[in-house]
């Protein structure tokens, strides 16, 4: 433990556990990994769990089509299906510089919206520069739904309907490791 985390853990104890995470829940996350603070604010982070108002849709299968690493992704809870689990207090980052994950909705629906949570991921440009989200509706061709680069923003708004059996998120970083703490869906089953 370094003299900067030791006294940041001395004032823990005297302040207080519970005052200090209601400090640093707000933007906690997002400081842990751009700003390379502390440990000790990554674990504060996961203190005040974040639900989503809209919660995504029940039976979403997600899978990395990239290595998951065992230290850094799946041991920490950031394996794929922290991408649709509801939450912002977790994510779904594999442990290197590029992600690709596929989402199976259990059947045919129509999506109204896509928002994709990259917190940090998409306000420094260290992070994501390069990203597409692709849908098939026949589990063989894939189109193009939108792509970008440097998000420059927390959150992506995808507001073009479209209809998917599955979609593919893929993003590249510039330099470092990258994630994705959420992808929802505003969608209806196909009748």
């Amino acid at each position: 433990m370094g003299a900067l985390e030791k006294i940041l853990y001395g004032g823990l104890v005297v302040l207080g556990f519970a005052a200090l995470s209601i400090v640093f829940s707000v933007r906690a996350s997002s400081w842990c990994v751009s700003e390379r603070l502390p440990r000790i604010f990554c674990i504060m982070s996961r203190i005040v769990p974040e639900k989503l108002a809209i919660t995504t849709p029940d039976k979403i299968e997600v899978t990395s089509n990239t290595f998951e690493s065992p230290e850094y992704s799946i041991a920490r809870g950031n394996g794929a299906q922290a991408l649709v689990d509801g939450s912002l207090s977790n994510m779904a980052a594999p442990g290197n510089d590029k992600l690709d994950y596929t989402i199976v909705f259990s059947g045919p629906y129509n999506v109204r919206e896509t928002r994709i949570h990259w917190r940090n991921f998409g306000i420094s440009n260290n992070y994501v520069n390069d990203w597409s989200l692709e849908a098939t509706s026949n589990g063989k061709e894939w189109r193009v739904i939108a792509k970008g680069g440097f998000p420059n923003e927390e959150i992506t708004r995808i507001e073009d309907p479209f209809s998917a059996v599955a979609l593919r998120l893929k993003a590249k970083a510039a330099k470092d490791w990258i994630g994705v703490y959420e992808i929802e869906f505003d969608r209806e089953a196909v009748q």
